[in-house]
């Protein structure tokens, strides 16, 4: 029998699943922008990096920030069939990608806005564009992983256990 706060927890689960998908699909795309930054002209660069700005305001930004309201809610209403661990585990990788998003790419994606431009005049990349391109699978696969156990938590909220 399925209690009240069971109900809810389930509810949270569910949109805090959707939202980490959407999260990895926003991710993948990010990389995809980022990639195509190579072929952008320094006189255009900073019209698309302010572009990209507006887009992290207006999308990124709320779609992570209800993302992590809703993990803090699963801590706080943990469904009874959802063990602890995976509900610390999810919090704890959530926490993760805040911490290097903005200790990390946000303060590269800045320098390369600030600077205009993803190549030096040698013609080879940026520093800050370099350490995107080079770290940001690390973004990518801690997303990915929220999105699994927050799955995984669903699947385990709304899966009943039967016996023979």
């Amino acid at each position: 029998m399925s209690t009240l706060k069971d109900r809810w927890a389930t509810i949270v689960l569910a949109i805090a699943t959707a939202l980490a998908a959407a999260n990895v699909g926003q991710i993948l795309l990010t990389h995809a922008h980022y990639q195509s930054w190579q072929h952008i002209s320094p006189h255009d660069m900073t019209a698309v990096h302010d572009n990209w700005a507006s887009v992290v305001d207006t999308v990124i930004m709320p779609l992570a920030i209800a993302s992590a309201a809703c993990t803090l809610t699963t801590l706080v209403l943990r469904h009874s069939r959802v063990p602890w661990w995976t509900v610390g585990t999810a919090a704890a990788i959530h926490a993760a990608v805040f911490i290097t998003s903005f200790t990390m790419w946000a303060k590269w994606q800045h320098q390369i806005g600030n600077r205009g431009y993803v190549r030096d005049t040698d013609n080879t990349f940026s520093v800050p564009y370099e350490r995107i391109m080079d770290t940001h699978w690390l973004r990518i696969t801690l997303m990915t992983i929220l999105a699994l156990v927050t799955l995984a938590m669903l699947l385990r909220a709304t899966t009943r256990k039967t016996h023979a």
